[in-house]
């Protein structure tokens, strides 16, 4: 199972996401599901904001992919570790 870890720390700007922003995110997402299995995805922000708009996605996604937000890099790599032995 291929596991990723994103580091959008310094990606601010790009989680000022509108709504009809979010909802095409979203649309991709499930497309992209559909060609190919995606494993585990573990996104590290760095504002309330950011984990907001991940955890949000994290919910609208939940049936086609593991997507989960984090605010400490350690508790990401835990969480993908333990995804692994799964």
């Amino acid at each position: 199972m291929h596991m990723e870890f994103i580091d959008a720390r310094d990606a601010g700007l790009v989680f000022a996401l509108s709504p009809e922003e979010l909802r095409q995110t979203v649309g991709l997402i499930r497309a992209l599901s559909q060609q190919s299995a995606l494993g585990p995805t573990a996104v590290l922000v760095a504002s309330d904001f950011a984990f907001g708009v991940m955890r949000a996605m994290e919910m609208l996604l939940q049936d086609v992919a593991e997507i989960k937000p984090f605010r400490e890099e350690e508790e990401a790599h835990q969480w993908l570790a333990s995804r692994r032995d799964a």
